[in-house]
């Protein structure tokens, strides 16, 4: 359930003033008015004005950013590229991204179950870049869409990449194994990558590895100057920071199928 935090009464008040006030109390001390006068005049603690003048105590208020202020940019520079590819992110998506981003960084943060954020959190987080990143309402998934059952989960993912031109890389499969077999690994395509995980699914660090051994080194054949797209069903772990990157660093356009289309859609199907 999402909270809104309030104050408790009694508690120390922060702040309660704004800028420009602090400022003319600072203003007038150094032009001679008393330390007393001046707070009082613009209502401002002597504290205050005391501390701000020997540059004391200058951090912000409140509970510590939980990234420094790069790493948050960079967040909110991919969340607004996936807005600009026609792929929204639900709060849901960017808890997610952010859980993905800190367990491939092994960095962790007690304040988040298992690093994965919580709902006042992904609030706060939007409000303070409301400039940049709106949060709308979307559209829910039918229940049949939304449905998964023990039937439709399998043991290996493939990755299929095919070209413009008519031709297919070599796939990417994924296992669900803690170690594979050298047995798994024989036999394929010629140019096949192997890769493996608990759950089989495409993970962020997965999807990392699987563009950079795939996409990347494909594209990396085109001139650099030459626009490049890649089009691809809209899962959340294709939202990562070093795709992006790489994306903007080597003049590829993502565009992502509309939600729950693929089945429609069928774009490999269809042309192959």
């Amino acid at each position: 359930m999402l909270r809104i935090s309030q104050r408790k009464l009694g508690s120390r008040p922060y702040k309660e003033y704004s800028e420009e006030q602090l400022k003319k109390a600072i203003d007038a001390v150094r032009k001679g008015m008393t330390l007393r006068k001046a707070p009082e005049q613009y209502g401002v603690k002597k504290d205050t004005v005391n501390r701000k003048m020997r540059k004391k105590h200058m951090g912000k208020v409140g509970r510590p950013s939980v990234f420094n202020e790069e790493t948050e940019n960079t967040t909110v520079r991919c969340i607004a590229m996936c807005a600009d590819w026609r792929f929204p992110l639900t709060t849901l998506d960017i808890r997610l991204t952010v859980k993905s981003y800190m367990d491939q960084h092994e960095y962790t943060k007690p304040r988040f179950k298992k690093n994965l954020s919580g709902y006042d959190w992904i609030k706060a987080f939007i409000s303070k870049h409301k400039d940049t990143l709106i949060h709308r309402l979307c559209q829910n998934l039918s229940r049949s869409r939304a449905r998964v059952d023990s039937e439709m989960i399998n043991n290996v993912s493939i990755m299929f990449t095919a070209v413009g031109d008519g031709s297919i890389l070599p796939p990417y499969v994924v296992y669900k194994a803690e170690h594979p077999y050298s047995t798994w690994t024989t036999g394929g395509p010629k140019g096949t990558v192997y890769n493996r995980i608990p759950n089989s699914w495409f993970t962020m660090p997965v999807f990392e590895d699987y563009f950079r051994l795939k996409v990347l080194l494909y594209f990396k054949k085109i001139d650099k100057d030459k626009a490049k797209v890649m089009i691809g069903d809209n899962l959340a772990s294709h939202v990562s920071p070093w795709v992006i990157q790489q994306c903007t660093q080597n003049n590829i356009r993502v565009l992502l199928l509309p939600p729950n289309s693929t089945g429609l859609t069928q774009p490999l199907d269809i042309a192959y």
